[in-house]
């Protein structure tokens, strides 16, 4: 919504300018900054948009991507430099949720598997699971060959 706005910005303050359209006394316009603020919110808001339409495909597997997504809307958002404060505020804010929310997401504990690392293992896509540490790696490696091996109690 915000770049259609931005595209229509001078028909929009055109019309809105238009003595035939607004009421007497009455100006609707958007200042200057205020036109800045929605660009800066724009680039604020696109890495998140390009997240949502990928994870919203329905002909390929979207939850082994969830670390390399997340890593990557973090670092895009961290290497943004805006220059009004309510989007600096906002990136703060963001980047401070998406650290508080998403910690957990590529730690590794054999007692309980994480679904996502699980599915990160078994995607061909991601195999190499660059995105942990190597002690995690060698545990997946090691919980993922254990949980191939038949158990033998059971025959």
């Amino acid at each position: 919504m915000l770049s259609r706005l931005l595209e229509q910005r001078w028909p929009v303050t055109a019309a809105l300018s238009d003595r035939a359209v607004t009421l007497r006394g009455k100006h609707h316009y958007l200042r200057p900054e205020q036109w800045n603020l929605i660009e800066e919110l724009f680039q604020a808001l696109e890495p998140f948009d390009g997240a949502m339409v990928f994870l919203s495909g329905q002909q390929y597997v979207t939850l082994s991507a969830l670390p390399q997504l997340v890593q990557s809307l973090k670092k895009s958002i961290q290497s943004s430099a805006f220059e009004t404060a309510p989007v600096k505020s906002y990136q703060a804010h963001v980047i401070e949720q998406i650290t508080t929310r998403w910690q957990e997401l590529s730690v590794f504990q054999p007692e309980s598997p994480n679904t996502v690392l699980v599915a990160d293992a078994l995607d061909h896509r991601f195999r190499k699971l660059k995105f942990l540490l190597v002690d995690d790696v060698l545990k997946n490696w090691a919980a993922k060959k254990k949980a191939r091996q038949p158990n033998v109690s059971e025959n």
